[in-house]
């Protein structure tokens, strides 16, 4: 029936498969983002690569795996002007522990060609 559905509306794409799954009445299963796994960098630098036409990147970046000084210098392969920004911020906070709360922080990360 999956497939079904997936034919009729045109749409075969694996990113139209949350869509597909919730037109089917079927409960969407989220996939693990590759910026969320132990290969985030490589993830991160097949983006920017992939990316080197845009002369001007906004990053807005999470993950406990990396810091700020780690996200600038892999930009920096790619752009020769880097400004970046740590912010503080509550996650789930009723979940978190208080050592995952004082350490949250969303990485805001410009980069340019000039």
């Amino acid at each position: 029936m999956r497939t079904d559905l997936a034919n009729r509306s045109g749409r075969s794409s694996a990113a139209q498969r949350p869509l597909d799954e919730l037109l089917a009445g079927h409960p969407i299963e989220p996939e693990k983002s590759r910026f969320s796994t132990a290969d985030w960098r490589d993830a991160m630098t097949r983006l920017f690569d992939s990316a080197r036409y845009i002369r001007r990147w906004v990053l807005s970046f999470s993950n406990a795996a990396t810091d700020l000084d780690e996200l600038v210098t892999l930009m920096r392969r790619f752009k020769p002007r880097v400004e970046a920004e740590a912010i503080e911020y509550a996650h789930c906070v009723g979940l978190a522990s208080a050592e995952s709360r004082a350490n949250n922080r969303e990485y805001i990360v410009i980069g340019s060609d000039s």
